[in-house]
Formats: structure tokens, sequence, C-alpha cells
């Protein structure tokens, strides 16, 4: 049986014992992590050790021996090691993807033998599943002992990575990079800590770099890609500042010194497993949200004719804001049940406006889809387009408009974050006569 690749949305294999329904219900088992942005998994039906294996654009393998990229890229779920299923499945995902190509493939690494599975020499059957910006294609499969079958080799357009990375608030005080990780209770090892460039410096063409997009908050990674992004020289020591660095940007430098002295007032990053970064990077957004209802609440007050001066807001604002915060609704990479027929996220309420509006409303406006929409995303883009829109691949300060599907993810919470319209799959499709 020849390795055989079926490619659409959604596509169910051949063999359905390794369809779409048996993969959710065994991330669900599992625990699994899921993006709608970038998320490989891998399913067989033996006890045999398959291992799924993903090349990230900066070449780091991600397997079982390296389960985590710093671009952020991890390997959730790996099974069989000890031959203890006959229904295992693998999972890697980015929950915001760095631009690049990418290779997948698996591995058989060891044919477990018992009572049922008594031939040693077996090809295993195995489907590989790739969900790439809300669209899943599979891969159907069968991998020798000791054989490797490459499934996809693509070049993908994310988000940005986030990486396995933390930016911890300034110091009123010098500090340390120990100090500054204590503080804020993240793991801290030598040579995983970074500072902010806040002077003009020297910066040897050895040191590693990380390039924050404070908009995204996302990373460019390595010292020659940041130089690329800069428009700098990237194999001579460069003498810079902050000056030097473009708008909307944050440099910072590694440092491998334990005991190196961060000025107060310097941002620090600290390099931790990405599943401390994921739950530092919700805590910090949860916070952020708080923050600014509060800031909104005050700003209404005080904009109130008959607001009374320093009024504390109402509590019920404060309390909408903690029921938003415990909600489940886009936070990326927790944990999801996913099952067949699960309930998606909940997105912002659309703006009531959508339910009356016709195609000519989307003219001239620039339309972002997310999630995992009934139609081909390919249709919904070309929906769009006739109906004189702009589609776009991120969410950013030009997009007038985000389509959600089905599991959106962090396109959604950017929208939210910006105030951007968000209507459901139905409404677009209401507009556009579909």
């Amino acid at each position: 049986m020849a390795p055989k690749k079926k490619s659409s949305g959604g596509a169910e294999p051949t063999n359905a014992s390794l369809g779409t329904e048996v993969l959710q219900l065994r991330l669900g088992r599992e625990q699994a992590r899921g993006s709608e942005e970038l998320q490989v998994s891998l399913v067989w039906n033996d006890i045999a050790d398959l291992d799924l294996h993903v090349v990230t654009p900066r070449k780091e393998e991600i397997y079982f021996g390296h389960k985590e990229s710093r671009c952020g890229g991890w390997l959730d779920v790996d099974m069989n090691v000890n031959a203890e299923s006959i229904e295992p499945v693998e999972n890697v995902f980015w929950p915001s993807s760095p631009s690049g190509n990418y290779k997948v493939f698996v591995r058989n690494f060891r044919n477990h033998t018992n009572g049922v599975f008594t031939d040693p020499n077996r090809a295993v059957p195995f489907c590989c599943y790739l969900t790439r910006n809300g669209e899943r294609t599979c891969f159907e499969g069968v991998c020798a002992p000791s054989a490797d079958v490459t499934c996809f080799e693509f070049k993908h357009t994310g988000n940005g990575g986030f990486g396995s990375f933390v930016v911890l608030p300034p110091s009123d005080t010098d500090t340390t990079f120990a100090a500054a990780a204590s503080t804020n209770s993240v793991t801290y090892n030598k040579g995983a800590g970074y500072y902010a460039v806040a002077r003009k410096e020297k910066i040897q063409a050895y040191k590693e770099m990380l390039l924050h997009h404070l908009a995204s908050d996302t990373f460019t990674i390595g010292h020659e890609e940041c130089c690329e992004v800069l428009g700098w020289e990237s194999d001579v020591e460069l003498n810079t500042g902050p000056k030097d660095i473009l708008d909307g940007y944050r440099l910072f430098v590694q440092s491998t010194s334990v005991n190196r002295k961060i000025p107060a007032g310097t941002h620090v990053l600290v390099e931790v497993p990405v599943k401390e970064a994921l739950k530092f990077r919700e805590a910090s957004t949860s916070q952020q949200r708080l923050l600014q209802t509060d800031r909104e609440a005050g700003a209404a007050s005080s904009a109130s004719p008959n607001a009374t001066p320093n009024a504390t807001p109402k509590k019920g604002k404060r309390k909408a804001a903690d029921d938003d915060d415990e909600a489940p609704a886009t936070q990326v990479g927790t944990k999801k049940k996913a099952r067949a027929g699960a309930a998606a996220p909940a997105a912002p309420a659309p703006a009531a406006a959508a339910a009356g509006a016709s195609a000519a409303s989307l003219g001239g406006k620039t339309v972002v889809f997310t999630g995992t929409l009934s139609m081909k995303r390919a249709d919904a883009s070309k929906a769009a387009e006739a109906a004189g829109a702009k589609v776009g691949s991120s969410v950013s300060a030009k997009t007038d408009l985000v389509v959600a599907g089905d599991a959106a993810g962090s396109k959604l919470q950017e929208a939210a974050k910006r105030g951007i319209e968000v209507w459901t799959e139905a409404q677009f499709k209401a507009c556009v006569g579909l």
C-alpha cells in the first residue's frame, strides 16, 4: 500500500478507523492542546511506537527527544514508548506560528509485539492531520520498521511566533535575571536571560538576539534574522541604541551572566518552557484587560455631565470584566476537550448592524477569516473579494472585520483587543448571498 494524500478542509481518510471523529476523541482523551493556526496530529491503531517529527523554519526538529522549539512549537502528546495503547495519538501545535518552510514526517521507531501484534516486521497504517489557518488536510500512509515517511512539506504564513519567552516588567531598582524571574514567579536558568537595548552599546556578531514586535506580541528569533528585519549587517559588530531600532519593536540581547546587573527601568526577557510561557501570557492578558476596563469605566464616568469627581467605577463593570477573564472563549493554548460535535468557544458579540448588512457594505474593507468554517476558506475568500473586500491573513490596524468560525483562537483575541467588528459565518454568508 503506497502512502497517499487527501487534501481538502476537513477531508476524511479512506480508513474510517483513523477519521477526524477518532482524532478528536483521542485528542480530547489526552487533553491535547489545539490551534487553528498551525497544528499537526498523528493517529494509528497499533502498539508500535510511531513518532511525529516536525522541522521548523529555523531547522529545529520537534520530536520526543526535543519536545519544545524556541519558536513556540510543542509536542504535548507522545505515546507508545512502552506499547501502552492500541489507540494512540500524538500532537504538535503552535498557539501562534512563525512564517517559513516546514516539514512533517513520521518515523516507525519500534514495532512492539504481543499476542495480537506478533509480526516485528509489519508496516503500520497511520493518518497524519495538518491544520493550517483553519483548514485541515489528511495524509494516509504506512510506515515500515525504522522507516521515515514524509507527510507534508509546505511554506507557511503565520502570525509570528509567541515562542517560549516571557517579557518581565521593568524593575524600579537595579536587579538581576534571577531576581527579576523570582519576583515574577517564572523559571530562570543560566543563559536564558535577555535584556532590552536601552542605550547605545556594542553587540558582537555571535550574540543571540530576539526582536519583539509589540503590537502582535510575537518574536523574530536569531541574530541574523533580527538584523534582516532591522536592515543591519549581521556579520559585523554592531554599535546601536534604541533610536536605531524600528518603531514598534524592542530588541533583546542574550546574556549568559547570572549576576549581570540590569539597570532600573529595563525590560527583561526570560526563556521558559512553552507551557509556562502560555500560562504567563494568559495571566498578563487577563490583568491588562482588567486595567483597560477600569480605564474605560473611569473615562466614561469623567465624561458624564453628572459624574462625581474621583467616582469609583460601578461594581457591575468590574464584575463583567471578571466574568470575561474566567470564560474559556478565545483563550489561546488552554486545554481543549476536543471531541466530535463539541461546541465552539463563544466569540465576541457581533455588531447588531451586521444582521441587515448587504454585500455592498463589504466594499473597500479588509476582512480576516478565523476558525473552522463550514465552507472552504478559499470559497469564503472569493465571496468576500467578489463583494469588493480585501482578504487579510492576520489581524492588524488595517483590519475592518473578522469573520469567526468554530474554534477561533488568536485572531479573535486580537480582534477583541483592538475593538474590531466580528461577524459569525452565518452573518457573512447572509451578507454575500450564500
